[in-house]
């Protein structure tokens, strides 16, 4: 997966109406980013989007613009909180394991979380949002976390308990993101569940948790997105991002070096791709990131050769593959 991205992109204001900076005068107004992603989504929905399991190459990128969920997955792994004020941990108490396998996580919605239409988020948009995230019917797959859970709770307005049939290891999987808004969507979800993949919601009228929100969504074209002066960990820096969807490599790279497209977003550049890009674009940076990785698993039950059930060897094959010369081949020496 490749970035590409302008170094300080979001010009500096000048003192005065008079201010330059190398002899260019600096337009004053609200801080703009055009980015394009490779993918066409149809809905301004992160979860219809990737209905059926499909991937959408910028997808999930274009979908944390716009929704916000109870925990997030940092870079490096980690689960950090995002709407709710803290994780469950078992030191902490939000995360108990009952004698039986049972266990209980508990959280306390952020002060002042609130949709894109000024609507506080409740405890109860969670329970909502669990039992449409578990609905076969819809054309999306199941939350997977969901199996694992008996039920979710809104002992009140703010706090969300979840009750789980057994241990899982990794309960902020379950992020409750995208967020489903109960009043939006409660009554037609309820009375016709046809009707309800055609509203409005899920492309113009979407409204979500996230630090932007939709402003327009041109099916086959692009997203304009505006920050959202309300979100819980602060306004965003950017005040508009537009992202175009341009689905043709080439035209992608053209965007970018003529300064009409200023970032790309998620998967779907190769390597090669933006190494091109970056040594015609002096004033761009490239930025590279994992995608894909295969793991190998050896076979311990009745394995041919019988040799393999032996650590030494394992252990002999690992250490004779030169793996940084080569990840450096395969990945320019990109790869750390």
């Amino acid at each position: 997966m490749v970035s590409v991205v302008v170094v300080g992109c979001a010009q500096p204001k000048g003192q005065g109406s008079g201010a330059t900076t190398t002899g260019n005068q600096i337009a004053a107004g609200p801080k703009k980013l055009v980015a394009a992603i490779r993918g066409n989504p149809k809905f301004a929905s992160a979860v219809l989007n990737r209905g059926g399991g499909g991937r959408i190459d910028g997808g999930p990128e274009l979908g944390g613009l716009s929704s916000s969920g109870l925990s997030v997955q940092g870079a490096s792994g980690e689960f950090l909180a995002a709407l709710s004020e803290r994780l469950p941990t078992v030191e902490n108490g939000l995360w108990k394991v009952f004698p039986d396998g049972r266990m209980e996580t508990s959280y306390t919605i952020v002060n002042g979380a609130t949709w894109h239409d000024g609507t506080p988020l409740t405890a109860d948009d969670v329970v909502f949002t669990s039992k449409l995230s578990g609905d076969t019917e819809m054309p999306w797959l199941p939350e997977p976390v969901l199996r694992y859970v008996e039920r979710v709770e809104a002992p009140d307005s703010r706090s969300v308990r979840v009750l789980w049939k057994e241990p899982f290891i990794r309960p902020h999987l379950l992020d409750f993101n995208p967020s489903f808004p109960r009043h939006i969507l409660e009554a037609q979800y309820g009375a016709d569940k046809e009707a309800f993949l055609n509203l409005p919601y899920w492309t113009t009228e979407f409204v979500g948790t996230g630090p932007f929100k939709v402003k327009e969504f041109a099916r086959d074209s692009h997203i304009q997105m505006t920050a959202f002066d309300r979100y819980p960990l602060g306004r965003p820096k950017i005040d508009e991002i537009e992202v175009r969807f341009i689905t043709d490599d080439n035209a992608l790279g053209a965007n970018v070096l003529a300064g009409t497209v200023q970032a790309t977003l998620g998967a779907g550049i190769t390597v090669e791709q933006g190494i091109q890009i970056r040594d015609r674009w002096p004033e761009g940076t490239m930025r590279t990131g994992p995608s894909g990785w295969i793991n190998i698993n050896p076979q311990f039950l009745n394995p041919d050769p019988p040799v393999l059930l032996n650590v030494q060897f394992r252990r002999a094959l690992y250490m004779a593959v030169d793996r940084q010369r080569l990840a450096d081949e395969l990945t320019y020496g990109l790869s750390r």
